[in-house]
């Protein structure tokens, strides 16, 4: 345990002696030692940082469009089979009112005055044998 506190202290006074040294660097404005190097180590890791915000920025931008077109297209298709159902119920609402219309067509033209004669002249139309019979009746004379 005291080993532990031991770290945590040599750690964090070292912490306060480069805050401090650095604090001192940035007032005067430039560097005490190893300027060229540290200036290398900054534009690496200036270089490391900009390219993982850029692969992060475009991966989040990647993946929230990418994302957002899936979720439109569910819905689109979603809306497009709501849409085929609703179509085929009324194409079968329309074929069942065709032909209740092409009944009632029909019933309508028995009734009337042509449907009427027509139903007479079949009821009343001469058998084969009282044709031949009226034929030669004809003929006879």
């Amino acid at each position: 345990m005291s080993e532990a506190l031991m770290y945590i202290a040599v750690s964090g006074s070292l912490f306060i002696l480069f805050l401090a040294f650095f604090s001192w660097e940035e007032k005067r404005g430039k560097r005490m030692f190893a300027s060229g190097f540290r200036t290398y180590l900054d534009k690496i890791v200036v270089w490391v940082a900009d390219k993982c915000i850029g692969a992060y920025q475009y991966m989040i931008r990647h993946i929230i469009q990418l994302s957002w077109y899936y979720s439109l297209h569910a819905f689109l298709k979603t809306c497009l089979m709501f849409t085929a159902t609703i179509y085929h119920a009324i194409e079968s609402l329309l074929r069942q009112n065709r032909q209740k219309a092409k009944l009632i067509r029909a019933e309508r033209r028995k009734d009337s005055i042509l449907g009427q004669i027509a139903d007479h002249k079949e009821s009343i139309q001469l058998t084969d044998q009282e044709k031949a019979k009226l034929k030669a009746k004809s003929i006879e004379r």
